[in-house]
């Protein structure tokens, strides 16, 4: 409610009042433009890195506010189920300024929504902004991938011009501090052991972890890479802009397109060894006062071809079937150039090949020319013993499984022929399947005569075959030669229950049909076990 008295500075002098208006007033922050890669919206790989910028407005009350009222020290981030608070330059002069930062985007394919606040305190707090949404902001589903190790890795050593050169190895708050012209020059990255022989257009992303001791918005590293153990370097990449002058350091990248990058020359595997690859940073500051302080340097290595991200058998991690059995496999491969410096058919994925025990082969199947990820589906038989087979899955970028490899694909376990389902399943018609009271779950026995020729069932005995198998047995089948085994109906539970209970009886040992027993003693009973015969 609004009260407006008429005060007027003469008696007799009336105020005509046609309308009243507010506007409330208050101290803080406002985030009026946020940015992604320089842009509303961006196309980026799950798990990469992409640049920040925020333009937030922050001001004062005149004659009202204290004197922090109008700080800007710190900003939250949030994109799908990342978050961080940065601590970046203070801003503490009413106005609007803009700040620029890292930062990464879900392991995950989607397309998410950029959440923004401002604080004014270092630690995202207190005196809390808005909420900015930069809508559809990151987009991981079409974005070009790079399929080198997905991860930035850190060095083992460092040398250099900067003060405390080491101190630039591992992210721990310790820092080189370099001055124009110094230089940190990393070695120990290990990469050549994560790179696949067949590897095509290899590139890399550099990460610094830096401040600036005076910061101006024109600060930068200078990086640059060597094939040779630092007899010669690459082209210079400069990173982002290093802003932090204090908190947490500017996280920085080169290429600062956020992209993998060549460094202006064509790389080997070879040239990734520890004894060989170099990465060099140099201090770049635009005033001779000014510093810059190093606390770690990453690299990530990518490169063009393929990668098999899953493989199924029968749908499944894993299947039983019986020896020889047909076996479906399904395979998802991610098949990619690297960004700005591939060849035309270096994300191709043409053919795959399979190996499967003592069994292999290459299939050519349909071409997969556009980056992507895409699936086949083929079929393999199963070795003809019985084992458990790992399986291994190789993706190619020709029809001949010859060029182009992927790593290998090594699916534990994945095909077990050892109890696999009866071949051929009765009939029930045909071949009724019997269960007869009073034999165990682990008689074993039973399961030689479902599977082949029921003369093994008098050849083997409880005692010799892995428990918990089946403990009913099948009719007969046309391609089981019974021969003085006789009909169907000549086989009686009694019979078999007979069998198991005298097994360890060597005169009962070797029971299995009726009227073929080794104890004459035991012909009188034939008659009535005949007596059952009709109801089987």
């Amino acid at each position: 409610m609004v009260r407006v008295t008429a005060d007027p500075s003469s008696s007799n002098q009336d105020i005509q009042i046609d309308d009243v208006d507010i506007r409330p007033c208050w101290a803080g922050r406002d985030v009026q433009i946020v940015q992604v890669n320089g842009s509303s919206s961006v196309e980026v790989d799950p798990d990469s890195t992409v640049s920040i910028r925020v333009d937030v407005l922050h001001t004062d009350v005149s004659g009202l506010s204290s004197s922090s009222d109008n700080d800007w020290e710190s900003t939250r981030w949030t994109i799908g189920g990342s978050s961080e608070c940065v601590n970046h330059a203070d801003f503490t002069n009413t106005g609007t300024d803009h700040t620029t930062f890292s930062a990464d985007v879900p392991n995950s394919n989607g397309i998410f929504d950029l959440f923004v606040t401002a604080y004014e305190d270092d630690s995202c707090t207190s005196g809390i902004s808005g909420i900015f949404v930069l809508d559809d902001a990151v987009d991981t589903t079409g974005g070009v991938p790079s399929i080198g190790h997905g991860a930035f890795v850190e060095g083992s050593s460092a040398t250099g011009t900067c003060s405390n050169a080491v101190f630039a190895v591992v992210d721990d708050n310790s820092r080189a501090v370099c001055d124009d012209g110094e230089q940190v020059t990393l070695a120990g990255f290990d990469l050549d052991q994560l790179v696949p022989a067949t590897a095509e257009d290899i590139s890399f992303i550099v990460r610094v972890a830096a401040r600036s001791s005076d910061n101006d918005g024109a600060d930068v590293g200078r990086v640059s890479l060597s094939w040779n153990g630092g007899a010669d370097y690459s082209a210079v990449h400069t990173t982002e802009t290093i802003e932090a002058e204090s908190g947490d350091d500017s996280l920085v990248l080169a290429h600062e397109t956020g992209f993998c990058s060549v460094f202006g020359r064509p790389w080997t595997r070879a040239e990734l060894t520890d004894a060989n690859f170099r990465v060099r940073v140099g201090a770049d500051t635009n005033d001779a006062g000014e510093q810059i302080s190093i606390d770690d340097v990453d690299v990530k290595v990518c490169w063009a071809g393929r990668l098999v991200n899953e493989v199924r058998v029968d749908g499944s991690s894993s299947t039983d079937v019986d020896p020889g059995d047909d076996v479906d496999v399904t395979v998802d491969v991610l098949h990619v150039d690297a960004p700005g410096v591939s060849n035309v058919d270096d994300n191709d994925w043409e053919s795959t090949r399979w190996i499967l025990g003592p069994n292999s082969a290459c299939v050519n199947h349909v071409d997969f020319t556009n980056s992507g990820t895409d699936q086949v589906t083929f079929t393999v038989p199963a070795p003809d013993s019985s084992g458990v087979y790992d399986l291994y899955v190789t993706a190619f970028k020709d029809d001949l499984c010859s060029i182009g490899a992927s790593q290998n694909f090594i699916l534990d376990n994945a095909v077990d022929t050892r109890f696999g389902p009866p071949s051929p399943s009765p009939d029930p018609d045909d071949d009724p399947l019997f269960t007869c009271d009073g034999i165990p779950n682990d008689a074993s026995f039973l399961w030689f005569l479902a599977r082949g020729n029921p003369g093994m069932l008098k050849n083997f005995n409880r005692g010799h075959i892995p428990p918990g198998l089946l403990k009913s047995f099948v009719g007969r089948h046309s391609g089981w030669d019974w021969n003085d085994w006789g009909d169907w109906d000549d086989f009686d539970c009694d019979d078999i229950e007979d069998w198991w209970d005298n097994d360890d009886d060597d005169d009962h040992k070797h029971r299995g049909r009726r009227g073929h027993d080794d104890d004459d003693d035991d012909d009188d009973d034939d008659d009535d076990d005949h007596d059952d015969d009709d109801d089987y």
